[in-house]
C-alpha cells in the first residue's frame, strides 16, 4: 500500500470518528423565548426545569426575551400581580432550541 493510500485512510478514519461528535453538538442549539405581557397588569414567566428561572417584572406591552441552549422542552409559566400577590395564569411546553414569542 503506498504512502499517499495509507495517509488517504487516515485521514478518513479521522473524519469518520469526529463526524459521531456532530450529531450530539447540532442539537444542543440555541433558541430564543420571547415573552409578551399584552395585559393590563404587570406580569413574570418561570421556568420549573430551570430550577424556577425567572424573568424580571414585565410592563403591559413589554416583552422579556432568553436565549435557551439544549435538546429538550422546557415548561414556561406566567403569571400576573393581582391584588399583591403572583398567581399562575398560563402556562406552556416549547422546544428550547426553537425561536418563540409567547403572548399571554
Amino acid at each position: 500500500m503506498s504512502l499517499r493510500t495509507k495517509a488517504l485512510l487516515g485521514l478518513t478514519a479521522a473524519a469518520v470518528g469526529a463526524s459521531a461528535l456532530v450529531p450530539a453538538a447540532a442539537q444542543a442549539a440555541t433558541g430564543r423565548f420571547t415573552f409578551c405581557n399584552i395585559s393590563s397588569a404587570r406580569e413574570t414567566v418561570q421556568f420549573p426545569q430551570r430550577g424556577w428561572l425567572s424573568s424580571t417584572i414585565v410592563d403591559p406591552g413589554a416583552c422579556w426575551s432568553y436565549s435557551f441552549s439544549g435538546i429538550d422542552y422546557e415548561e414556561a409559566v406566567a403569571t400576573r400581580e393581582v391584588n399583591g400577590a403572583w398567581p399562575a395564569v398560563d402556562t406552556t411546553w416549547f422546544h428550547d432550541s426553537e425561536f418563540i414569542t409567547w403572548r399571554v
